[in-house]
């Protein structure tokens, strides 16, 4: 509007002098008429010029105000693109994959094939993901799939309600066969002196035995627990990552637990050492350090993992603090060496991480459950090359539908 009324302004001014001319041309006659003529047209030129520059010269702002910027078109027509970074103190949320599965047994991750094998009683199955959390396969028809070894290609597994032991091949993802059966309620399950290591007798009745597998043949071996040990009550294992020829056990379910070290050199086992440990409530889990002269536990009190020297069954005095309740722990065996505790904690941190045998300050941490969700016993393990963390979580209640399988990244 404002360009339009400059342009007016201009020829109102113009018609004006014009006027004013004819006016001085008929007061001035002849004598000055030419130079009036001349008079009139520059001034006519200089006016003309003043619109013309209010037409094209930009107006200043009065101070205190802003330029009104021309109106982009709205969200509804033209959608813009959003961005989205993470603030420096939030983290990026951990990739997280359900199974297909109702209910959790073990995690076992394999070097070779770069897989990770998730067993289920409740849906006789095992899952088989991709070190990206990449469903693979499902490979079912195992009935009870629970404790699982990887020897070489073949995974070993438990199996529950059908009394025996497959072999799985880990590159076809495919069952070889049932290397041994007629087994009752077979729980636990480790490799050590070349052997295959399980238990015969339900949990509860102070009947379970142990048992020796040949992976080859499937030939069984039973022995009697001794009694001081409490074995026989329920037995478990600690994993063994590497070649071993003893076993660390301890009485699954009783509290406060005793750990014993099994003896598996000869072919025969002998209990080498049994402690009573007081301050172990409800022993839930436990993991060898890189070196296999210690390990880490994991039990539902003291609210913390504690660190024990393998010689004597003794503490070494490293304790990493947590929470109630600890429920999982695993130790990554490349890369950094770094211990990660799972608790059962539906309202805060549930997953911490430390650098193993340097508890003074724990490593950034997560919480993954939430009131209907929460990290599984024994529901810890690391990747390949220790850059990951593998959670998995779900309803703990016995039937319950869903388990997901997270993967964080490793502190």
């Amino acid at each position: 509007m404002r360009y339009l009324a400059g342009l007016l302004l201009a020829l109102a001014l113009s018609g004006a002098i014009v006027a004013a001319g004819f006016v001085a041309y008929n007061a001035y006659k002849r004598r000055q008429r030419a130079s009036l003529l001349w008079a009139v047209a520059a001034l006519t030129l200089f006016v003309g010029q003043c619109g013309v520059s209010q037409l094209t010269a930009p107006s200043k702002t009065p101070a205190g105000q802003q330029v009104a910027a021309k109106p982009s078109p709205s969200s509804a027509q033209v959608p813009s693109p959003t961005v989205s970074r993470p603030s420096p103190t939030s983290l990026s949320q951990p990739g997280a994959t359900t199974l297909p599965i109702n209910g959790f047994g073990r995690v076992v991750v394999d070097a070779t094939t770069s897989h990770v094998f998730v067993s289920s009683p409740q849906s006789s199955a095992i899952v088989v993901l991709d070190l990206s959390g990449n469903i693979v396969r499902t490979i079912s028809g195992e009935p009870g799939a629970d404790a699982m070894v990887v020897i070489g290609s073949v995974l070993y597994v438990t199996l529950t309600t059908a009394g025996a032991i497959d072999e799985i091949d880990t590159g076809k993802l495919l069952k070889i066969r049932t290397l041994a059966s007629g087994l009752v309620s077979p729980a636990d399950l480790v490799a050590a002196a070349g052997r295959l290591w399980t238990t015969t007798g339900p949990c509860g009745n102070w009947s379970t035995q142990l048992v020796s597998v040949d992976p080859i043949s499937g030939a069984l071996q039973t022995f009697k627990l001794p009694t001081d040990s409490s074995l026989s009550y329920c037995a478990a294992f600690t994993p063994n990552d590497h070649p071993s020829n003893r076993i660390v056990a301890w009485d699954k379910g009783l509290e406060p637990a005793t750990i014993s070290v099994i003896d598996v050199s000869t072919g025969t086992p002998v209990v080498a050492l049994s402690a009573r440990e007081e301050r172990l409530g409800n022993l839930k889990d436990a993991a060898f350090t890189r070196d296999g002269t210690r390990f880490i536990t994991a039990s539902g009190a003291p609210y913390e993992f504690d660190e024990w020297q393998l010689s004597n069954l003794a503490q070494d005095g490293v304790i990493y603090p947590a929470g109630p309740y600890p429920v999982a722990v695993a130790v990554a065996a490349t890369g950094k060496e770094t211990m990660a505790g799972g608790l059962w904690q539906p309202y805060g941190q549930d997953v911490y991480e430390y650098a193993v045998g340097w508890p003074s300050s724990a490593l950034p941490g997560r919480h993954m459950g939430t009131t209907g969700s929460q990290v599984f016993d024994r529901g810890l393990a690391f990747s390949v090359d220790g850059a990951s963390l593998f959670v998995l979580t779900g309803d703990k209640t016995s039937g319950s539908a869903g388990v997901t399988f997270n993967m964080i990244p490793a502190a």
